[in-house]
């Protein structure tokens, strides 16, 4: 990771741990304006994974997605830098999720974090990261030849102003205004990333807000 995303990942980092219920309530209770999408991708998932899966779910924040596939996997990891979060998912879901504590760019390279894993799930991660630091985390992942299920934030009418990674303003638990770094995928952009590591992509579910796409090692 470049230094800027360094920085930029501590912001996110420090955000998301002050925010617990405030994530709580937009992600896990739903936001309103991304309801029916959020239920439209828990579908589309479910129907994507095989029965007896094992699944990395990184920066899996409280595991919003298990809920739909809970009934299909065998082992749902869990690796987030937010310990309450983790706390949260183990909770709920005791049988299923296995908590994994600490930072991804610290470990990418590490086997044991992926190994007994099927399918790696990247959920609203890559679009905090810059295009050099996502290549970073795919040259450690692609080689692995799992399956890689990202669910992402799309371009849409609402911010065509951006231009690729830029900080945006969030209002934090202390109803203070604090920026984060986010951008907001094109399709382009996927079929870019897929094409650089020869995966082959396919978009199971494109909605106004977020998107669902697979991509896989050598077809």
């Amino acid at each position: 990771m470049n230094d800027k995303d360094l920085m930029l990942s501590k912001k996110i980092q420090d955000y998301y741990e002050k925010q617990y219920d405030t994530y709580q309530a937009s992600v896990i209770l739903h936001n309103e304006r991304t309801f029916l999408e959020r239920l439209r991708i828990g579908e589309t998932l479910e129907s994507l994974i095989p029965n007896g899966s094992k699944i990395l779910d990184i920066a899996s924040g409280s595991c919003q997605w298990i809920e739909f596939i809970s009934s299909k996997i065998d082992n749902y990891i869990a690796f987030d830098s937010n310990k309450s979060l983790l706390d949260h998912a183990m909770a709920k879901w005791p049988e299923k999720v296995t908590p994994m504590h600490g930072n991804i760019f610290e470990r990418t390279s590490d086997p044991s974090i992926y190994r007994n894993v099927d399918i790696l799930l990247l959920s609203f991660f890559l679009s905090h990261f810059s295009d050099e630091t996502i290549r970073e985390l795919f040259l450690n992942i692609v080689p692995l030849k799992k399956t890689i299920i990202i669910i992402d934030s799309f371009q849409h009418i609402g911010n065509l102003k951006f231009n690729g990674l830029e900080l945006v303003k969030r209002k934090n638990s202390n109803h203070e205004i604090v920026e984060i770094p986010k951008r907001y995928f094109l399709e382009e952009e996927l079929i870019g990333l897929a094409g650089e590591f020869n995966l082959s992509m396919d978009l199971k579910f494109k909605g106004m807000f977020w998107f669902l796409c697979v991509f896989n090692v050598g077809h």
